[in-house]
């Protein structure tokens, strides 16, 4: 009998020592597990921080952004109105320059800045489409065969418009048929 009281005995004791060793682990790991989870939370509390702070400072920019160009627009809007447009006759020459003989037809409308200009425009017509006709005879293929050249050849007829009018003037003008052939 002594025997089986001292195998229950040390029975007791090393239970009692296992779990002894399980409080210190179980102790050990919850100060680590407290520590591990509070760098965990102070990680990513500082990671969603920074991202919400950078999405509401890009969010004012866009959003502000977006209200300065859209203040431009009107701005601009109301600044340059659009004005009269008159349409021109079309008009078909012979380009200048040697070698296989090209033509080119045009279709052109202009920009009035109002409707005195248009009213000068109909009175000086027969002058204006000869100027113009001059004009575009006078160029070669090589002059208005590009997107430059086409800008140019817009930019000159309005200043030779512009020289004629006295009430009015042409603003700008634009092309409605372009034909080379």
């Amino acid at each position: 009998m002594a025997l089986h009281a001292n195998r229950i005995r040390i029975f007791f004791e090393k239970e009692e020592k296992k779990k002894k060793k399980e409080e210190k682990k179980e102790t050990g790991k919850g100060k680590i597990g407290k520590i591990f989870s509070l760098r965990f939370l102070l990680f990513w509390g500082g990671i969603v921080g920074a991202v919400l702070v950078g999405s509401y400072f890009l969010v004012g920019r866009i959003t502000g952004s977006s209200t300065a160009s859209s203040a431009e627009e009107e701005i601009i809007t109301e600044e340059a109105p659009m004005g009269t447009i008159y349409s021109l006759d079309s008009v078909t020459v012979n380009l200048a320059g040697e070698g296989a003989r090209r033509y080119l037809g045009v279709t052109f409308f202009l920009e009035l800045d109002g409707a005195e200009a248009m009213k000068e425009i109909e009175e000086l017509k027969p002058f204006l489409l000869d100027s113009l006709i001059t004009l575009l005879s006078s160029k070669r293929l090589e002059d208005i065969d590009t997107i430059e050249g086409k800008n140019n050849l817009r930019r000159e007829i309005v200043a030779q418009f512009n020289e004629r009018l006295v009430r009015g003037r042409v603003i700008n003008a634009y092309f409605g048929k372009f034909l080379i052939q």
